[in-house]
């Protein structure tokens, strides 16, 4: 009996001995977890309506750099963890010009049919900027106006779709301009998503008093690509749009050069540029390799002349995070 008592005390302890080694383990790697490059913690990442899977978590190379990025405000995200990889003044509100347009597209998306035919008005073809040449009294898909608000920037495509009719119930009364209502619903939208310093003031970004951050569109452009429709239309290099009776064209060219022959990064998905004098020069894109999807938000490049500085910092900070990043599952 004595015996037998000591034998069962050490299978028990063998068993504490495992369990304890096991726990330990949890515990390094959950260590590591929480050590992002940015010193956040992968739970304070996480966003809810962006479906993050923590199962592969990003863990930086111990001999990895700074990247050195031109651009006043930037950030790196990464999509299926829902980890911030890099960030600098990445919390900090600032105009966001025509990155505006990934809101416009969300509502369109969620609160239009892609069908439905829109008579053109004549106060849309007085849009400034960027625009796809829209005509008065032109007909025209809601589908194809999304296209004319992503690929080339249209303001004109984003005046369109914003004065269009919103049939909901919780604003039905609201008492708005079909525009102010749109531009509300936006707001809402973004504190839905939990976009906690971003502010939309118009549907195409013309005003700069409309805010956002580089960590806030970073979380909205994950969401965005959950879309079938929106990255179908953000990695379409140039097409060409028609009106309902086929006798008006709008030729259209993606303003990101990521997405096209000259500057095409490999596992692009695509993503929106934006410019104002005052925003500078802006781009958050997304690519995909190994299975693992980055975003790079930069804002206000210090090259305020060239067009493509925005192009060739976010392909920078795109390549640093593949390079410098190894994927462990937990």
């Amino acid at each position: 009996m004595y015996r037998t008592r000591i034998s069962k005390n050490a299978v028990l302890v063998s068993l504490l001995i495992v369990f304890a080694g096991m726990y330990t383990l949890y515990v390094y790697f959950r260590s590591i977890q929480i050590q992002s490059p940015v010193n956040i913690s992968i739970s304070d990442n996480l966003h809810s309506l962006s479906k993050p899977t923590i199962s592969l978590i990003p863990i930086k190379n111990s001999l990895a750099k700074t990247p050195q990025i031109l651009a006043h405000y930037s950030a790196l995200y990464d999509v299926d963890s829902g980890t911030f990889l890099y960030g600098e003044r990445d919390n900090d509100p600032v105009p966001i010009a025509s990155i505006t347009k990934i809101m416009t597209a969300i509502v369109t998306l969620e609160q239009y049919r892609l069908n439905d035919i829109v008579t053109i008005s004549k106060e849309s073809t007085l849009s400034q900027g960027s625009i796809i040449n829209l005509r008065a009294g032109e007909t025209i898909t809601i589908e194809s106006l999304l296209y004319g608000l992503l690929i080339p920037s249209g303001n004109d495509a984003a005046h369109a779709l914003a004065k269009q009719s919103i049939t909901i119930p919780l604003y039905a009364n609201s008492g708005k301009e079909p525009i102010e209502l749109f531009v509300t619903i936006m707001n809402d939208k973004a504190k839905e998503i939990g976009l906690t310093h971003t502010l939309y003031k118009d549907p195409a970004g013309l005003d700069d008093t409309g805010i956002s951050t580089a960590r806030d569109q970073g979380l909205l452009i994950a969401y965005a690509l959950r879309n079938e429709t929106f990255r179908k239309i953000i990695n379409t290099p140039e097409t060409t749009l028609y009106s309902s009776d086929m006798k008006i064209s709008h030729v259209l060219d993606n303003s990101n050069r990521l997405v096209k022959e000259e500057m095409h990064y490999q596992g692009i998905i695509g993503g929106k540029t934006g410019f104002t004098p005052t925003a500078g020069h802006n781009l958050i894109t997304a690519a995909k390799r190994e299975g693992h999807t980055l975003v790079a938000v930069v804002f206000n490049t210090y090259d305020s002349v060239n067009k493509a500085a925005s192009a060739i910092e976010a392909r920078k900070l795109l390549d640093w995070g593949f390079a410098n990043f190894t994927w462990l599952k937990l």
